[in-house]
């Protein structure tokens, strides 16, 4: 894709000179400080009458650095552009300024291009920062041939985001790029607390950077931006230009290729703590597509029910010379239509998952990924569950050539893919350890392949590929002739994928994270201390150390003990007849997870029951005195309270006791003791009260 560098803007100063009013002593400025005062789109600042246009040909005018104070209100910028004059067409951030513009809130400030103009552009030398406002209905069709691009800022310098800024409704005309920010060679860009609604071009539907640095963006989301047909519904990146995304949401950005990013830049990507939802319906990659990073690395991010036509559900990675890193991610219900990898599709570069989990992901071919890179591939305590190959090959794994691969504790089951091709991994024969450069030790060790409708693999692990100590459910991966300590035809005996404690991922200031959903073992399942240690991972996919019982579990779950802790309290004394309440915390002190975690209190029979109320997420029954209280699943460190009212049937001292018990085989006790007295007694007790006789003396 062609681009033209943009002809540097040259501000004419005797322009400036007649158009801004004389600010010493008028009290508008102090400090390099100006507070705008109209609405009006003109070209002066004064005391009477400074408008924001006025305020910035000041700022300009002063150089150095400027604050611009904009209350409340709607600024249209209504002159209609007639090149390179800055009394007219977009707001000039030039002659080397480092101008601040603050409004009242993205609610309150409103600046608007009136779709007639973009809103700002920010020379080479000079910086731009804003904070508390929202720029609306940019669009640069009034500016000069191959100066149309970024619908509300162009940038050749400096811009930055500090809060609260959004950008919405802004668009680059027919054919153009950066449809609410354009980022020129040379210039910085730096985004806090942004977010993008509804903005469009025809490439970067929000952003397009073109740059040589680093763009970096935190705590910013992305929504229903798009490119049409073309490329980077969100974020499109060209030429040297790097980028850091962190604590962000990409949410129903749209475009053929890459509907959030389209990468194109030979720089890495970094993401991190960041949601990718319902992107996509182009063809190529729903949430992202890369095609000449150096690497791409993704670490506690989500990607669910981003969608594609061809390749990449989530993610369609086509860098050759890429190193691509997945630690910590979620990636759920995400489908390419009618081709290959409903999560990922891998076409080179080299892929390391880690600690990562695959589930409700579909396609025609490798439900979870799709391989077809020849380089190296690591997988280790990665869980792929119920994603479907729509009855073709490799309903979690699809492998189409010789790669040198290593799968270490991984979990793969309840995958679907054609009868004999493999629901659970399809290409066992083309994964060798032959050429190997990847994390790990080449080969399959301490793995579970289960239970996948189709067959759990299309052909049998052979050495030296197959390490041992792997499980399978139907005898179509592994065979004890080729490593005894494997287990063919075994049932792992595992659930279904929740939440059974582990990290957050995804975005955590916006409330759309989600704890990463694994495969519980049971106490007796033949994973439990049935693996080796010599390339276990130190934590499972949960974080939970390994190994617990000496040797370490097969598969992505590590069974730990979870202790529970019962801690009961009540008054220390009460009436007859009268209701007191009994409160119950029942915690875990892990280090695992508290599954099926159940508190019964069977009252004396000197009480009365009364009522019980347990918190969130608990629900409680009672026959006859006893109280069943099903509290569900605590995470370690987590806790759940149930309070029982009662009343008590007679006088004298009444001790209660709870239990709690859970699925792990953990069991406590907690206690509380009542004095009960009676209200006779408690009536001659205020009766003998009496006031002293006042004092004669």
């Amino acid at each position: 894709m062609p681009f033209f560098s943009r002809l540097t803007r040259r501000l004419p100063l005797a322009l400036l000179a007649s158009t801004v009013v004389a600010l010493a002593g008028a009290g508008v400025a102090s400090a390099a400080t100006y507070t705008v005062n109209t609405t009006t789109d003109s070209t002066l600042c004064s005391s009477s009458s400074c408008s924001l246009r006025g305020a910035v040909i000041a700022a300009d005018a002063a150089g150095g650095s400027s604050t611009i104070n904009v209350p409340a209100g709607l600024y249209k910028l209504t002159i209609a552009s007639t090149g390179t004059d800055p009394t007219t067409g977009d707001l000039d951030i030039n002659n080397n300024a480092s101008v601040t513009i603050d409004g009242a809130g993205s609610g309150a400030t409103t600046l608007s291009g009136d779709s007639i103009n973009r809103l700002f552009s920010v020379e080479a030398g000079a910086s731009l920062t804003l904070s508390g406002m929202t720029l609306r209905q940019g669009d640069p069709s009034s500016e000069s041939p191959g100066d149309e691009y970024g619908g509300a800022i162009w940038t050749d310098g400096g811009l930055t985001t500090t809060g609260d800024v959004v950008f919405r409704d802004n668009t680059a005309p027919s054919g153009e790029y950066g449809g609410a920010i354009y980022a020129d060679t040379g210039s910085t860009v730096s985004l806090t607390g942004a977010t993008f609604e509804n903005n469009s071009a025809y490439y970067g539907g929000a952003i397009l950077d073109d740059s040589n640095n680093l763009m970096s963006i935190s705590k910013s989301s992305f929504t229903s931006s798009s490119t049409g047909d073309y490329e980077g519904g969100a974020i499109e990146g060209y030429g040297d230009a790097g980028l850091n995304v962190d604590s962000s949401t990409f949410t129903a950005n749209n475009a053929d290729y890459g509907g959030a990013i389209y990468w194109d830049s030979s720089e890495p990507v970094t993401v991190t703590h960041t949601t990718f939802n319902g992107n996509g319906d182009g063809e190529y990659g729903g949430a992202i597509y890369d095609a000449d990073s150096s690497s791409m690395t993704f670490d506690y991010d989500s990607f669910i029910d981003n969608t594609t036509l061809y390749y990449g559900g989530a993610i369609e990675m086509d860098s050759t010379s890429s190193t691509y890193t997945l630690d910590h991610d979620l990636f759920k219900g995400n489908s390419a239509d009618d081709d290959v990898g409903g999560a990922i599709a891998w076409f080179a570069g080299t892929l390391s998952s880690s600690d990562s989990t695959y589930q409700d992901n579909n396609t025609y071919d490798g439900g979870a990924i799709y391989g077809d890179a020849g380089n190296s591939l690591t997988l280790i305590n990665d869980t792929m569950s119920h994603n479907t190959a729509l009855d073709a090959e490799g309903g979690a794994l699809y492998v189409d050539a010789t790669t040198p691969a290593s799968l270490i504790n991984d979990t793969i089951t309840d995958n679907v893919a054609y009868p004999g091709d493999g629901g659970g991994i399809y290409g066992t024969a083309d994964l060798t350890t032959s050429g190997y450069s990847g994390i790990g030790t080449p080969g399959i060790e301490n793995t579970v392949i289960a239970d996948n409708n189709g067959g759990d693999c299309d052909a049998v692990f052979t050495a030296p590929f197959d390490l041992g100590h792997n499980i399978d459910s139907d005898g179509s991966c592994f065979s004890t002739s080729t490593q005894s300590s494997d287990k063919p035809n075994t049932e792992p005996g595992l659930g279904n994928p929740a939440d059974n404690g582990g990290p957050l991922v995804g975005n955590q200031t916006d409330g759309s994270a989600v704890v990463i959903p694994t495969d519980a073992e049971t106490s007796a399942s033949p994973t439990v201390n049935a693996g080796t240690n010599t390339n276990c991972p130190s934590t499972d996919e949960r974080g939970v150390t390994r190994p617990q019982g000496g040797i370490c579990d097969i598969g992505a779950f590590e069974l730990a003990a979870a202790k529970l802790k019962v801690k009961k309290t009540a008054p220390k004394s009460a009436l007859v007849h009268t209701s007191f309440t009994y409160k119950i915390k029942v915690s875990n002190s892990g280090p695992g997870y508290s599954t099926s975690t159940t508190l019964v209190d069977k009252l004396p029979s000197s009480e009365t029951r009364k009522d019980v109320i347990a918190n969130p997420g608990g629900t409680c029954s009672h026959s006859g005195r006893t109280v069943t209280c099903k509290l569900g699943d605590l995470r370690s460190g987590g806790s759940a309270t149930v309070k029982i009212v009662v009343s008590a049937k007679k006088t004298g001292k009444i001790k209660n006791t709870a239990k709690a018990t859970n699925a792990e085989g953990s069991s406590a006790s907690g206690h509380a003791t009542t004095k009960v007295g009676s209200t006779k007694a408690a009536r001659a007790k205020k009766k003998k009260k009496k006031t002293a006789p006042a004092f004669t003396g």
